[in-house]
């Protein structure tokens, strides 16, 4: 990864933070950032400037940020046994939370008071915060709040609530979620999705009501009649071009170890987030292997709990449940190959390892996918194709561990950078198992073709 990649995502990193502001004005900053970046790729100062900037600008005009700011105010100065003083900047922040529609800030004033152990003004500020809702999300805040203490009648009121100002699909989508996460009435879900279905306006729209029949109810039947689960690695894969002598295969790998994963494997998976949303992530992956299709896009469950079974590591990690794990997120990739994960391939092509050659036989297949999904056009040259270094690169890897006297793999260092895999092996995502692979596997491919003058390039890969 280049320099100038990292500090890009640091600045993001830091800028996620910034809720509440909209989505233009994000957008509008991160490309403010790109533009400079590209300009000048190590200057890290000035991504600095610019997100510092961008948060004052943030705060002065959002109520949030200001509430914080007098909430650390308060703090200050009731640990200095000064509550008076502390009390009228509370009174300070509810005049702000009564200036502002983000009933949000209620909730934290609530969370103030129940530190300060006055729980009739805790209560007094639940209370508040219900009075000012005026839309399906403000009131779905509260019940959450109300959720949190276990007042099921002000959460049940808040539902209700939020369902009769409920207009379109997105409204009753949250509304059915919000009775699966806080009230279990499976009749009240059932209802919002159906509401939802009907306000469905395309494929995706219908993708996301059947998916809440799949993860709320357990209702495969009626999921199924409204839309697929998702679709299929062949469906999923976009390819850019064709590579010659290599032969594709999206499912491959992804069908063999749906046919090797149990309910254990599943669990543990699921649980991977510290147990959170673990029965969500389980409902997904069940069905994951049950269609052997795999959702677009992935969301949050079950892709936080994928992601972090990736980054498992050591000698007694599970190969068979990170393999799942990164076969899934590699499939995810193949619509966007150029932009994803440095990580997913390589820590894959370790686990196909260990799990042995009916798993690297199959893995060759997704990887060419990968590389054939990555191909984009030179913008200085637009007749010649560039590709993802990583896909590329895991493609030699792979292909080399499994024959190194592939005569094959000359065709690929054409489509390498040196430089860029260089890069790739000391400071990508994953760059020590880059680099422990390419220790193993390159050598053996110098000592299987010691006449190409193409693959000798490889050897100034290999650390001594």
């Amino acid at each position: 990864m280049a320099k100038g990649s990292i500090v890009f995502l640091f600045v993001f990193s830091m800028a996620i933070s910034l809720e509440g502001q909209s989505d233009c004005d994000f957008c509008d900053f991160l490309s403010q950032v790109g533009d400079s970046l590209r300009g000048d790729p190590d200057s890290a100062a000035l991504a600095r400037v610019m997100l510092d900037e961008y948060l004052q600008s943030s705060m002065a005009v959002n109520p949030v940020y200001q509430a914080f700011e007098m909430f650390e105010k308060a703090d200050s100065l009731w640990d200095a046994n000064r509550f008076l003083g502390a009390y009228q900047v509370m009174e300070e922040v509810e005049e702000l939370a009564r200036s502002s529609d983000d009933v949000y800030i209620w909730t934290f004033i609530a969370r103030r008071y129940f530190d300060f152990n006055d729980y009739n003004m805790f209560y007094a500020s639940l209370d508040s915060g219900t009075v000012a809702c005026s839309s399906t999300e403000s009131y779905i805040i509260m019940a959450g709040a109300w959720q949190d203490i276990d007042e099921t009648r002000q959460m049940s009121q808040c539902l209700d609530d939020a369902a009769k100002l409920a207009k379109t699909h997105e409204e009753w989508l949250d509304v059915a979620d919000a009775h699966y996460e806080y009230s279990g009435a499976e009749q009240e879900i059932r209802n919002a999705l159906y509401k939802a279905d009907e306000l469905s306006r395309n494929p995706e729209e219908k993708r996301k009501v059947a998916g809440g029949f799949r993860l709320y109810l357990a209702d495969v039947e009626t999921a199924d009649g409204i839309a697929p689960f998702g679709l299929s690695p062949n469906e999923i894969a976009k390819p850019n071009v064709t590579l010659p002598d290599w032969e594709s295969d999206p499912a491959g790998l992804f069908t063999w170890l749906c046919s090797q994963v149990n309910q254990e494997v599943l669990v543990s998976i699921a649980n991977a987030d510290y147990g959170s949303g673990a029965e969500r992530n389980l409902t997904m992956l069940q069905n994951i292997v049950r269609t052997e299709l795999v959702p677009q896009s992935l969301t949050w469950n079950p892709r936080e709990v994928l992601e972090l079974t990736r980054w498992s590591q050591g000698p007694d990690v599970n190969h068979l449940e990170r393999a799942f794990a990164c076969a899934i997120l590699c499939v995810d990739d193949l619509p966007r190959v150029a932009y994803a994960s440095e990580s997913n391939g390589i820590v894959l092509l370790e686990s196909c390892v260990m799990l042995g050659d009916d798993a690297m036989s199959a893995l060759l297949g997704l990887m060419v996918a990968l590389v054939e999904g990555s191909a984009y056009e030179d913008r200085e040259i637009p007749s010649k194709r560039k590709y993802a270094c990583a896909a590329v690169y895991g493609l030699v890897l792979t292909a080399g561990y499994i024959n190194p006297a592939d005569d094959r793999l000359e065709t690929l260092i054409p489509m390498l950078e040196l430089e860029e895999v260089k890069a790739l092996l000391s400071e990508g995502m994953s760059f020590e198992l880059w680099q422990d692979l390419t220790n193993e596997i390159v050598p053996k491919i110098l000592d299987a073709q010691p006449n190409s003058f193409q693959l000798k390039e490889l050897g100034a890969l290999v650390s001594k």
